[in-house]
């Protein structure tokens, strides 16, 4: 265990990640028949000239879906839906979808409803995608149902059912401390994702060392102010990201050795930790601004970041 200190607090990052290799293919897609709706329009509205829409990309957690309209009359503004076994993916209103844990399992189709003055509104509906797969992420750190739980002051909350480790998006607004610990079963000390004092908002994470995952069940708050977190499963981690700010967390699906180019502009600690198979790599650990290239090995593995300015990861 290596205890790196920011601003007077501790913060514990530990070594010895097990992953599981390789990245599991649904079936083939299944086509079926296109669903054509109309909303009752006035009389004499022409009608669009419209294309079935076509889902393409793979459909495994974490992976991009992109919704291939084709033609449609000039002018026509296109809205979109994405559903899961038929249920409406909340929030799932662009033209591409990120699947998420919650996704595994499940077909997914797109909606797609274009709408122009003196035309009758129409909705066309793609053929399902196969069964989404489950990713690497998803196999080694465990899937669950995303959690959101806010309060005042000091409390407790237990993790969902199957959260060997989770996504921890964290906002604190006081002037004293807030700590987010870890506890296992029995109630002891498992992890410290969380030490500061005053104000706070960034995404950490518990479980990503193979030691730890699957310990901690509990997470305590010690806070003087108002808090939200939103607990979540490692697979719906974003991919990685060219800059940002403050602490974050990512899946990084290299495949190669890479190079990269890092920066950060602060006063505090900047810790960068790249969790892969079997072992973790400290890329940087600094305080105030950094420049540097870093060589990063190949994945796939956890991005681990912890700033408090700005960042960038420049491959």
């Amino acid at each position: 265990m290596r205890v790196f200190t920011k601003a007077g607090t501790a913060i514990l990052l530990a070594a010895g990640l097990a992953f599981g290799g390789g990245a599991a293919h649904g079936d083939a897609p299944v086509a079926a028949p296109a669903v054509i709706s109309q909303a009752a329009q006035p009389t004499g509205a022409k009608t669009l000239t419209a294309a079935t829409p076509k889902i393409t990309g793979t459909a495994k957690v974490g992976s991009k879906l992109r919704a291939s309209v084709g033609r449609w009359t000039s002018g026509t503004t296109l809205t979109y839906q994405w559903y899961a076994s038929g249920e409406k993916i909340v929030g799932a209103t662009s033209s591409s979808h990120t699947l998420k844990a919650a996704q595994y399992g499940k077909r997914i189709v797109v909606k797609v409803t274009g709408r122009k003055a003196g035309y009758t509104t129409l909705t066309r509906t793609s053929a399902k995608t196969a069964t989404v797969a489950s990713s690497w992420a998803q196999r080694e750190y465990g899937r669950f149902t995303p959690i959101t739980r806010s309060g005042v002051g000091d409390d407790v909350i237990k993790l969902p059912q199957g959260a060997k480790a989770a996504i921890i998006k964290a906002s604190h607004t006081g002037d004293s401390n807030f700590i987010i610990q870890g506890l296992d079963s029995a109630g002891d000390f498992s992890a410290l994702p969380v030490n500061e004092i005053g104000d706070y908002s960034g995404t950490t994470a518990i479980g990503l060392t193979d030691y730890e995952r699957g310990e901690t069940r509990y997470l305590e708050i010690v806070a003087d102010g108002r808090w939200k977190l939103v607990i979540s499963p490692i697979a719906d981690a974003p991919s990685i990201k060219s800059s940002g700010t403050g602490d974050s967390i990512f899946v990084y699906n290299t495949t190669s050795l890479k190079k990269s180019k890092i920066t950060h502009k602060g006063s505090s600690n900047f810790i960068m930790v790249y969790h892969r198979a079997n072992s973790w790599d400290l890329l940087v650990n600094e305080i105030g601004n950094y420049s540097g290239t870093k060589t990063i090995k190949a994945g796939p593995g956890v991005m681990e970041i912890i700033a408090d300015g700005a960042w960038t990861f420049r491959r």
